[in-house]
C-alpha cells in the first residue's frame, strides 16, 4: 500500500476539521507516527499510537484507517484488527475502496479469509487491487479452486489483470495440477502483453513443470527475453520435480555460464535432483560450494543435504551436517532421525529422538511416523506405546500417515489384534493403511485374511499400488497359496498396469521355492525382463537347501558370487548343502575358498528390550 506523506495527511484531516485546536500539537505527533511505524515494519507501536490518537479525541481519515490496518497485518492482531473495522463503519467508510483493500490485506494476513471474503463482497467497486488481494489471500491460505473461480467471476466485470493477478492465479493452477486452466491463463496473458514479464514467466514453467509438461515449461523459459534467478531456479525446480536431475545439472551449469549465481533455492533444488549414489559427487561439489560460498549457514540448505546424504547411504556424511549446525528445526531432526531409521540403525533414531525431545524441539506428524517404524523394526513395543501416547497428547493420534505407522508397529511388535483395532477404527484410510494391515497380516501368516483384506479394499474403490502387490504376494509366500499368487501377478499387469519389480518377482520366486516347486523357481527367474539380483538368487539358494537340491543350489551360487565375490552368506549356505547331503569334502572346500578370498562373515546379532533400552548381544556376550 502507498503510503501518503505525512504532511498531505495531517493537512487532509486539518481542512476537514477532524483535529480539535487544543490537541493539534498531539494530534500531529500521533498522527505522523502511525504511517511511520508501519512503514519501518513496526505494527505493534503504530497500533498504540493510532489508540492514543482516538482518545486524544482526533477523528481518523481514510489514509488513517488504511495505516492501522496495515499495521494489524504487520502485527497479525486479529482482535485490534476487526475493533478498527467497526470504527471505521461507525465514520462511515466501510464502502470506500481504499479502505476496504487495506481491510481484505488485514484479513488474509491475520488468517480469516472467511472475513476477508465477505469485505470484498461488500466493496461496491472493486478494483484491481482489490482482486489482488482476495485472490492472494485464497492461494496463501490453500483455497485454490477458489481462487481461480473469483478470477472467472471478477474478469467479466472488465476490471482486468496485471502480473500479480497472473502469478497468483498460476500458483493455484501448479497446486492443483489444474494444466488446462494454466493454458487458458498462458492464452490470455499472451493477449494481454504479459508474454515477455519474467514475473509470470515463472511462475507459468512453475505450472507447466507440476503438471508434468516439462518441454512446454522449457518453451516458456526458453522464450523469454530475460532471465533472472527466480526463473532459472523455476526450471531447475521443474527438471527436478520431473526426476530428471541430469538435465537440472545443465541448466544450473548454463546459468552460471550466463553470469548468474545460484542461490539457496537453486542449489536447494539441485541437491534433491542428488538423492542416489550416482549423484553422491555432485553433491559433494554442491556442498563445497555452499562452504566456500558461506551459504552453509542457511537452514533450508543445510536439511536439503542431510536428507541428498540419507538417501544416497551416506548417513555418516548427513550426521556431520547436522552435528555442525547452528540451529536445527524439526525437518532437520525428522531428516536425520528419518537416515538412521533408513540405514537400519533404530536403535540411534531413537536416541536422537529422545535429545531433540531435550532441545525442546515438539515433534510433527513426519517425526512421529518416522520413530514409530523405529519402534516397529526393533520390536520395541513398550517404546512404541510411549510414542503413542505422545501422539494422543499433541493431538497427531488421527492423522492418517501416523496411524498407518501405529498399525505396522503393531503388527511389527507381534500384536496383530491391536493393529487390527486401530485399523478398524481409523476415520480415514488411504492405500498405505490398507498396505500396513495387509503386511501385518501376511507377517503373522494370515494368508487367507490379507486377501480377503485385499478384496475389501478394491471393493471400496481404493486402487492397489506396487507396494500393496508385495504385501499380497508377501501373504500368498507365507501362506503357500501358490495359485493365488499367480493370479493376484496376472491382475497386477493386466488389470491395473503396474510394472512388476525386483521385489514382486523375489516373492513369486520365494513362494514357489518353499513349496518346493523348485524347477518353476528357476524358469520364472529365466523368463523376467530384468536381471535377478543377489538377494533373489539367495532366496532360491534358502529353498535349495530346505529341499536338498545340491544342484540348483550350487548354480545360484555361482551366480551370486558373479555379483557378489564377498556375500559371506552365499558361502555359508552352500556349505550347509553340502552338508546336508553329506558332501563333506565339499564343505572344506567352501571354508578354504572362504579363508583364500579373505571372506569373513559377520557374527550373527539379537537384541533384547530391558526396561525401555534395547541390548544387542552376540553368541559368547
Amino acid at each position: 500500500m502507498k503510503i501518503i506523506p505525512f504532511s498531505h495527511l495531517f493537512n487532509a484531516m486539518w481542512s476537514q476539521g477532524t483535529v480539535r485546536t487544543q490537541t493539534k500539537t498531539k494530534f500531529i505527533c500521533k498522527a505522523f507516527q502511525v504511517p511511520g511505524y508501519v512503514q519501518h515494519g513496526c505494527g505493534n507501536m503504530a497500533i498504540v499510537h493510532f489508540s492514543q490518537m482516538l482518545e486524544a479525541g482526533a477523528r481518523a481519515n481514510q489514509f488513517t484507517f488504511a495505516s492501522v490496518l496495515t499495521a494489524c497485518a504487520i502485527a497479525a492482531d486479529l482482535g485490534y484488527g476487526r475493533q478498527v473495522h467497526v470504527h471505521l463503519i461507525m465514520s462511515g467508510f466501510d464502502l470506500n475502496v481504499f479502505v476496504g483493500n487495506a481491510l481484505i490485506t488485514m484479513y488474509v494476513k491475520c488468517g480469516s479469509i472467511e472475513a476477508a471474503r465477505r469485505t470484498f463482497d461488500e466493496i461496491p467497486e472493486p478494483n484491481l487491487i482489490s482482486q489482488n488481494a482476495i485472490i492472494a489471500g485464497y492461494v496463501q491460505h490453500g483455497f485454490d479452486w477458489d481462487a481461480l473461480t473469483i478470477f472467472s467471476q471478477v474478469q467479466q466485470l472488465g476490471i482486468g489483470a496485471d502480473e500479480f493477478t497472473f502469478s497468483s492465479v498460476l500458483a493455484a493452477c501448479a497446486s492443483l495440477v489444474a494444466v488446462e486452466q494454466g493454458r487458458a491463463i498462458h492464452a490470455r496473458m499472451v493477449r494481454s502483453m504479459f508474454k515477455s514479464n519474467v514475473f509470470v514467466g515463472s511462475a507459468l514453467v512453475d505450472v507447466y513443470a507440476k503438471c508434468g509438461y516439462i518441454a512446454d515449461a522449457y518453451k516458456v523459459f526458453d522464450k523469454m527475453p530475460e532471465k533472472d534467478t527466480v526463473l532459472w531456479n523455476s526450471i531447475i525446480a521443474g527438471y527436478v520435480h520431473n526426476k530428471q536431475g541430469e538435465k537440472a545439472m545443465k541448466q544450473l551449469h548454463r546459468m552460471q555460464r550466463e553470469g548468474i549465481q545460484p542461490d539457496r533455492f537453486s542449489l536447494v533444488s539441485i541437491l534433491g535432483a542428488c538423492i542416489c549414489a550416482e549423484y553422491l559427487n555432485y553433491g559433494k561439489q554442491v556442498h563445497a560450494y555452499t562452504i566456500q560460498t558461506r551459504l552453509n549457514s542457511n537452514l533450508s540448505l543445510n536439511n536439503a543435504l542431510i536428507n541428498m546424504y540419507v538417501w544416497c547411504g551416506r548417513i555418516d556424511n548427513a550426521r556431520l551436517v547436522f552435528d555442525k549446525m547452528a540451529e536445527h528445526n524439526i525437518v532437520s531432526w525428522t531428516a536425520i532421525i528419518a537416515g538412521f531409521v533408513h540405514e537400519k540403525h533404530e536403535d540411534e533414531a531413537l536416541k536422537i529422538f529422545c535429545k531433540m525431545q531435550q532441545a525442546g524441539m515438539k515433534p510433527n506428524q513426519f517425526t512421529f511416523a518416522t520413530i514409530l517404524s523405529a519402534c516397529g523394526s526393533l520390536a520395541t513395543l513398550e517404546n512404541g506405546k510411549q510414542v503413542l501416547a505422545q501422539t494422543i497428547k499433541i493431538g497427531f493420534v488421527t492423522n492418517v500417515c501416523v496411524q498407518n505407522s501405529i498399525i505396522a508397529m503393531y503388527a511389527q511388535c507381534g500384536n496383530l489384534e491391536e493393529s487390527k483395532k486401530v485399523f478398524r477404527d481409523a476415520p480415514e484410510r488411504d492405500v498405505v493403511t490398507w498396505n500396513a494391515i495387509i503386511s501385518g497380516c501376511a507377517q503373522h501368516g494370515h494368508g487367507n485374511e490379507a486377501l480377503q483384506l485385499f478384496e475389501n479394499m478394491q471393493d471400496l474403490g481404493v486402487n492397489p499400488d506396487s507396494r500393496t502387490f508385495v504385501c499380497v504376494l508377501s501373504a500368498c509366500r507365507h501362506a503357500g497359496l501358490v495359485k493365488d499368487a499367480r493370479h493376484i501377478f496376472d491382475s497386477m499387469i493386466c488389470d491395473y498396469g503396474i510394472i512388476p519389480r525386483l521385489e514382486h518377482y523375489a516373492c513369486m520366486v520365494d513362494l514357489l521355492g518353499r513349496v518346493g516347486q523348485l524347477h518353476q523357481a528357476m524358469d520364472f527367474i529365466k523368463q523376467m525382463p530384468i536381471e535377478p539380483n543377489a538377494s533373489m538368487w539367495q532366496t532360491l539358494i534358502g529353498a535349495c537347501k530346505v529341499h536338498g537340491n545340491v544342484e540348483l543350489g550350487k548354480y545360484a551360487a555361482e551366480r551370486i558370487l558373479e555379483l557378489e565375490p564377498q556375500a559371506a552368506e552365499t558361502y555359508v549356505l552352500l556349505s550347509n548343502i553340502y552338508a546336508a547331503a553329506g558332501r563333506w569334502d565339499d564343505v572344506a572346500y567352501m571354508r578354504n575358498l572362504m579363508s583364500e578370498r579373505g571372506v569373513i562373515k559377520d557374527p550373527g546379532c539379537s537384541w533384547i528390550e530391558v526396561q525401555n533400552r534395547v541390548h544387542t548381544f552376540t553368541v559368547g556376550d
